[in-house]
């Protein structure tokens, strides 16, 4: 979510569904999310990212994400999506 909202200041995410399209991957000590969903605003986005950590899990040493379309709301309850108010 940091990452995004350091993407330009139009963002303020609070919630992230890594699997809310797609399952995760993980392959060894990657973790890929080819479908997730993250909320800004009271929208949804879709966000795809890989995350790579050290062998003990404490420590990120890469992630790269893509930031997609808007999600639209009539597609919330098939994905999961909580609605839910956020506050500015």
């Amino acid at each position: 979510m940091e990452q995004v909202q350091r993407l330009t200041g139009d963002y303020r995410p609070d919630f992230v569904v890594a699997y809310a399209k797609a399952d995760l991957k993980l392959a060894g000590l990657t973790l890929e999310a080819d479908g997730g969903a993250i909320r800004s605003r009271q929208h949804w986005y879709d966000v795809t990212f890989i995350c790579e950590v050290t062998p003990d899990l404490e420590t990120v040493t890469a992630f790269q994400f893509s930031l997609g379309a808007e999600i639209p709301e009539a597609e919330w309850e098939e994905y999961a999506l909580p609605a839910g108010e956020v506050s500015d």
